[in-house]
């Protein structure tokens, strides 16, 4: 099985305050190539428990923002994630036929 390529090109520039945007290589880019898929998951995750949680407390619409921005990465990673699984899968059926 084909290991993802890890390195770390910069992204588009997300949305966010200027002490992110404003970076060459986003923070959770950088944590998506050191970290394991499955840690990089808990992160996010855990980030969007996080933010609705303490939303109604602490930050109101603005957490419940951010929580979103979370999960939305999360939800576009593990939809590129089904797609490669897919693809692997499919050139192991292909690479099998060609014996």
């Amino acid at each position: 099985m084909m290991e993802k390529d890890r390195t770390v090109t910069p992204p588009p520039r997300t949305k966010g305050p200027a002490h992110y945007t404003s970076l060459e290589i986003q923070p959770w880019e950088a944590m998506e190539a050191w970290m394991t898929p499955e840690e990089f998951v808990g992160f996010l995750r855990g980030n969007v428990i996080k933010y609705l949680a303490r939303a109604p407390r602490k930050g109101g619409a603005e957490d419940y923002r951010k929580a979103l921005h979370y999960l939305e990465k999360l939800v576009s990673l593990l939809a590129d994630q089904a797609v490669d699984a897919e693809q692997a899968a499919d050139k192991e059926i292909s690479d099998n036929l060609d014996i």
